[in-house]
């Protein structure tokens, strides 16, 4: 084994101990370098440089659910710190009208998902109660429940249910991602699956039907192993017919896409003493397999869908790391890519 194939290997192989909770308390970023200080020295490069853009991040434990619980709690801590009692309200409408989406659209059976989404406006009631008079006891009360593994995973499959049907309802918009499997047959193997973790094509559903709908932006900072001492970074957020973001300064979530982990990143730059201390606490973290994911695209109504002519099906899709075939291969190393004679889908990249 050379050198390359040694860092690459060591790279893959990193997998901190299973402990902790299922959400963590935010700590400084620089922790994140010190994980990878014996790694690949392009991920040692880029982990190194996340302090200067983002001072901190919340570790999510590797169960299988990282992505999916690292979106939803990054949604319930959005409309937290966003204080604004109407919006809570309107989401706990919201999560409730969904119920349809799920009857009808995905197929489910309301004694299936009754118990979860219950789960789900109840911490979105609590938050409301809360968010004006007592916001601490709010943040208080958001990780105390996304840390008891029966709420916390309930949740996460509502949101999974949620993305389901999402897919379901306008398959023409999602079926490049998939182009050799049937949508029943991903789902069944996929998503639907307890403790599996979320795919490329399941956090561009997640992000379309919870986050998108409501203005919230997401940022994913991609960690792989293209040139440069900087990660990539891919902005999803909701866009008009020509491309123009429809809410440009709405709220941002920021999410870790590093090898086979999701975490939650924050810009909270602020007491620079203080993060240095945090960076010096234990940090466990178990990394499941996570796949890559690509741009997603505006999802009608649960009242009103409407398929889409967009194809995923260029060669410079199906030569690029978002290919789902390449994941297939333990040994892919996604790298970046630039189109040459053709336009992909349409993506939105920032430094």
């Amino acid at each position: 084994m050379n050198d390359i194939d040694a860092q690459e290997a060591l790279a893959r192989e990193y997998n901190p101990a299973l402990a902790g909770p299922l959400v963590g308390e935010k700590r400084s970023s620089l922790a994140i370098a010190e994980e990878y200080a014996k790694a690949d020295p392009i991920y040692v490069a880029k982990t190194a440089a996340l302090p200067q853009k983002y001072s901190h991040y919340r570790p999510i434990l590797g169960d299988g659910n990282c992505g999916w619980r690292a979106a939803g709690y990054a949604y319930f801590e959005t409309l937290l710190r966003l204080r604004d009692r109407d919006q809570l309200e309107g989401e706990i409408a919201r999560m409730i009208s969904l119920n349809n989406l799920l009857t009808t659209v995905g197929g489910f059976d309301s004694w299936m998902f009754e118990a979860m989404v219950e789960e789900t406006t109840d911490l979105l009631k609590c938050i409301t109660d809360l968010v004006e008079t007592s916001p601490r006891e709010a943040e208080n009360l958001l990780l105390e429940r996304f840390n008891n593994k029966e709420i916390s995973n309930a949740i996460v499959y509502h949101f999974r249910l949620l993305a389901s049907s999402c897919l379901k309802g306008n398959p023409p918009l999602y079926q490049g991602f998939i182009p050799d499997v049937g949508i029943d047959e991903y789902l069944k193997n996929g998503i639907l699956i307890p403790d599996q973790e979320i795919d490329h094509l399941g956090m561009t559903l997640l992000i379309d039907v919870l986050l998108k709908p409501i203005g919230f932006a997401v940022e994913i900072l991609y960690l792989d192993r293209s040139p440069g001492s900087q990660a990539n970074t891919y902005l999803f957020q909701t866009e008009d017919a020509n491309g123009i973001p429809t809410n440009p300064n709405g709220p941002m979530i920021y999410l870790l896409y590093r090898p086979s982990h999701y975490d939650i990143l924050y810009k909270d730059h602020g007491n620079a003493i203080q993060a240095v201390k945090e960076a010096t606490r234990d940090t466990n973290i178990q990394v499941n397999r996570a796949t890559n994911f690509s741009q997603p695209q505006p999802v009608q109504a649960a009242t009103d869908w409407q398929e889409s002519p967009v194809v995923f099906q260029t060669s410079t899709f199906k030569n690029s790391h978002y290919n789902t075939a390449h994941y297939n291969n333990p040994n892919f190393q996604p790298e970046e890519w630039t189109p040459e004679s053709e336009d992909p889908p349409v993506r939105k990249q920032s430094s």
